[in-house]
């Protein structure tokens, strides 16, 4: 199975409604041609791109990014505290296409409510942590924590996981 690389190809704008759709234009990015135009690099083969706009408001400002088994549903999440989700398409040749049903849904909090404001809404990164968990780790109010969408979907709840404190004393933002 080719293995894709395209999280560094997206380029977003800026973050959604709750569980509602969202128009995203998707152009197609063909190549990184800062690395002349390369379609393998070691053991990934370059299958695509995807440059991301939308009117929406609430869209953009997009940091972490995991990819569905086959490489075809992708879950992000924004700056906005927001869950951004959508299938991904591919030509015949297998080069990635397009996307279709993009959505964006709030990050809830621990008591289930979307998060209270912009400091504490901003999420960074995300990785999947096995039986249908997500870790979420937020920036300007540092926390870590997982939401069990096998259980709940993306309206689960932020269940917090200790970090080191030494993290606490680190650059805002940083």
């Amino acid at each position: 199975m080719k293995l894709w690389l395209a999280a560094a190809a997206l380029v977003l704008t800026t973050g959604a409604a709750v569980a509602e759709p969202v128009a995203v234009t998707a152009v197609p990015v063909t190549s990184f041609e800062t690395l002349g135009n390369a379609e393998a690099f070691g053991p990934f083969t370059w299958r695509g791109g995807l440059s991301l706009e939308s009117s929406s408001e609430d869209f953009g400002g997009l940091s972490g990014l995991v990819m569905g088994e086959h490489c075809e549903d992708l879950i992000a999440i924004s700056d906005q505290g927001r869950w951004f989700k959508a299938r991904l398409t591919y030509a015949g040749s297998g080069k990635l296409s397009g996307l279709n049903g993009p959505q964006l849904e709030y990050l809830l909090d621990s008591k289930g409510k979307p998060q209270r404001n912009k400091v504490w809404a901003d999420a960074e990164s995300l990785t999947p942590l096995g039986k249908g968990k997500i870790g979420v780790a937020y920036e300007r109010r540092v926390r870590f924590g997982s939401y069990d969408i096998k259980a709940k979907g993306f309206g689960a709840n932020f269940k917090a996981i200790a970090h080191p404190p030494a993290i606490d004393n680190g650059p805002e933002n940083g």
